[in-house]
């Protein structure tokens, strides 16, 4: 499965105060992700973005991703163009039955989950923040 994990790192000061933080944050995390990594797969048959989701793992984790057998490749590339020099380095021949036989050197990076998550760094510490100011406020502590 491809995916990115947010994660919140336990404090030991207040736990309790933390985990509250964490259940209003990690949804709103993930659905921020979520929706930035839909807005910028590329659209063939929908199959892709439609997959995507999240999911709040623990108390101190969201997972983003899908389990489509194909979305690394679209995130990393494939042959030549593959992200780290990991892919096969000649070009390949291989049978469909819409195109017949076809030669390729593989398929550029076309990353959509990575991005999705790098620009909105700064938005989820502010939401967190914020998270914080607010579930503080309400189990009594000082903000």
């Amino acid at each position: 499965m491809l995916d990115i994990k947010l994660v919140r790192k336990r404090q030991t000061n207040y736990p309790e105060v933390f985990k509250a933080i964490n259940r209003n944050f990690l949804p709103k995390a993930g659905i921020i992700v979520l929706g930035e990594a839909q807005r910028r797969v590329r659209v063939g048959d929908g199959r892709l973005s439609g997959s995507l989701k999240y999911k709040v793992l623990t108390n101190e984790k969201v997972k983003v991703g899908t389990n489509l057998n194909y979305a690394p490749y679209v995130e990393y590339g494939t042959g030549v163009f593959a992200e780290g020099g990991k892919g096969r380095k000649t070009p390949w021949t291989y049978f469909t039955e819409k195109y017949g036989f076809v030669t390729t050197k593989g398929m550029k990076a076309q990353p959509y989950l990575r991005p999705a998550l790098d620009l909105n760094r700064k938005r989820l510490v502010k939401l967190w923040g914020e998270t914080y100011k607010k579930v503080f406020r309400v189990l009594g502590g000082k903000s």
